[in-house]
């Protein structure tokens, strides 16, 4: 891994970029190897500013895509930190060497988040985490600092917060805006940016100003659905008019899920075959043997990212959920 890893940033080193500008197109025939993961999606959203997820599972190879493909990058979000089962934050090995490496290049700099989630190593989306993190002024105040602790100690840019699984109940929402306000208030202190990602069903709150608002425009269909795409022109309409008033960044998705006896994600080096464009969402599907596939390519995303533009008032930036 060691030795991946110095490869990684040598590869970043020999990029010519100044912060997040364009890459020059550098004639060293030695730059024609490297991967280039995404990159017809990323550029697709150039015009929004867009900003990645990296995550600790992904491919070894992401940080090569995140250089090569650094000049239309507004921001990267180190995915992810979360929870032992007695409530204790930690980052993974993985996540650490991305932002290690990010720090330590003279080309990438671009600001890379801290991503946070309500996951523990038992339990996925945990409620009841949630409800032991948020429970008072003592334990909110406790979990925040525990956060912004780990964001410094790691030299991330800022903080992001994936909190999910909140349910539709007043009194841990209520509970997550009083939080949310002590963590924005340490962010300041340490010159840390927060974002703080919201669910498509998430109730109309007076969320506090100052963060940015990500909501994420995805999984309109997917695991427990019948087979259809990330997101529609219906839905993405929806989530404009329902979050205007916070003026958010956009979250999409790339790849989709094979619908069948099972479902199952798949990112876009495993889609097989070009599908047939769907009229009502600008996503692509096929049929394979007893499965439909339905998938979001480089096009989808522009026309999402220009639906949701068109329904709003403001200049939206877009988020894409991830690389691989």
């Amino acid at each position: 891994m060691k030795k991946l890893i110095n490869f990684v940033l040598a590869v970043g080193l020999a990029f010519s970029l100044s912060g997040c500008q364009k890459a020059n197109n550098s004639s060293n025939s030695e730059n024609k190897h490297y991967v280039v993961s995404q990159e017809a999606e990323i550029k697709a959203l150039k015009k929004y500013h867009p900003y990645v997820w990296t995550v600790y599972w992904g491919k070894n190879d992401n940080l090569i895509s995140l250089y090569q493909n650094s000049g239309n990058l507004s921001g990267i979000g180190d995915f992810a930190a979360y929870y032992t089962s007695s409530g204790k934050i930690f980052l993974p090995s993985q996540a650490e060497a991305l932002v290690s490496q990010a720090k330590a290049s003279t080309s990438l700099k671009c600001p890379v988040y801290l991503t946070v989630v309500n996951d523990t190593t038992k339990e996925p989306k945990s409620q009841g985490l949630l409800e032991k993190l948020l429970k008072d002024t003592s334990s909110q105040t406790k979990a925040a600092k525990a956060i912004v602790s780990l964001a410094k100690k790691n030299g991330f840019s800022g903080v992001e917060m994936d909190y999910e699984n909140l349910g539709q109940a007043s009194s841990l929402w209520q509970k997550f805006l009083a939080f949310e306000k002590i963590l924005y208030s340490l962010c300041q202190k340490d010159k840390l940016k927060l974002r703080v990602l919201l669910e498509p069903k998430v109730p109309k709150l007076a969320f506090p100003a100052g963060p940015t608002y990500v909501v994420m425009c995805y999984n309109l269909y997917g695991y427990s659905t019948k087979a259809g795409p990330k997101a529609d022109y219906a839905f993405l309409d929806q989530m404009a008019k329902k979050f205007a008033y916070l003026k958010p960044d956009y979250a999409l998705a790339d790849g989709g899920f094979a619908f069948g006896k099972n479902v199952t994600p798949l990112t876009p080096s495993q889609i097989q075959k070009k599908g047939s464009r769907d009229a009502k969402s600008g996503a692509l599907h096929y049929q394979k043997g007893d499965k439909t596939v339905w998938y979001a390519d480089s096009q989808t995303l522009k026309l999402w990212a220009n639906r949701l533009q068109k329904n709003s008032n403001y200049s939206i930036k877009v988020s894409l959920w991830r690389l691989e």
